[in-house]
């Protein structure tokens, strides 16, 4: 095997194990960005309920204030 050769196959071997991290690292990505959306919606459904307690305790301080 020629040293040109021996060059060429290093480099595509570390192309392959580069895009296999790469790969790898996308994938991660995904599952994170998953758990992201998925905690943005429970936040969102907490948020919902905060704003209903919040306008119920507003609702019983205006009955309290006029009676």
């Amino acid at each position: 095997m020629t040293e040109n050769q021996k060059r060429e196959e290093r480099l595509l071997n570390d192309s392959k194990e580069r895009e296999e991290r790469y790969s790898q690292c996308i994938q991660q990505l995904q599952v994170c960005i998953e758990k992201v959306a998925e905690n943005q919606r429970v936040l969102a459904v907490e948020v919902g309920h905060i704003r209903e307690d919040i306008d119920e305790i507003k609702g019983e301080l205006k009955q309290n204030r006029q009676t």
